[in-house]
C-alpha cells in the first residue's frame, strides 16, 4: 500500500514462488514501472482505502503519509485472514504510527534490524499478540 513505482513489490515477485500474489496499491498509475498493469489497483487519493486488501493475508504499508490511514484499514477491513503489516519508512516519523499498532490487535511489534533498509529507515512487522491468534 503506497507502491509507487512498484519497484519492491516487484523484487518480492521475483524472490517469491507463484503460490505469492504481489500487488500494488497506489493513487496515480503514472508513477508505476515496474509492475504488471494487472497487478495494480489504484485509489483515489492518501487517504483513500482499496477494497481488495480485505483479501490480503499480509499489508506492507511503505511510506504512508498519515497513521490515519492504517487505523481506517483496520477498521473497514474484516482481516480474519490477515496475518502481519509490514511498516515501512522514516525512523522519525514511526513515533506516529507506534500507537496505532500498539493499540490494534496487531501490537506484537519486531523492529527488522540489518534488513536492507538505509540508515534513516525503519521497518516493523507487526503481528497479532499470541492470544488473537
Amino acid at each position: 500500500i503506497g507502491s509507487g513505482t512498484g519497484l519492491l513489490e516487484s523484487l518480492l515477485s521475483r524472490l517469491l514462488d507463484d503460490s505469492y500474489d504481489i500487488c500494488g496499491v497506489e493513487v496515480s498509475p503514472k508513477v508505476n514501472k515496474y509492475l504488471p498493469e494487472q497487478d495494480m489497483f489504484f485509489v483515489g487519493g492518501t487517504w483513500d482505502l482499496c477494497p481488495q486488501a480485505g483479501k490480503s493475508h499480509v499489508w506492507i504499508f511503505t511510506y504512508p503519509r498519515e497513521p490515519n490511514l492504517i487505523v481506517q484499514y483496520l477498521e473497514l477491513h474484516d482481516h480474519a485472514s490477515l496475518s502481519k503489516i509490514i511498516w515501512l519508512g522514516p525512523k522519525m516519523d514511526w513515533q506516529d504510527y507506534e500507537g496505532v499498532f500498539a493499540s490494534s490487535k496487531f501490537s506484537r511489534l519486531t523492529v527488522l534490524e540489518n534488513c536492507g533498509a538505509a540508515a534513516y529507515e525503519m521497518v516493523v512487522m507487526a503481528e497479532r499478540q499470541v492470544n488473537e491468534l
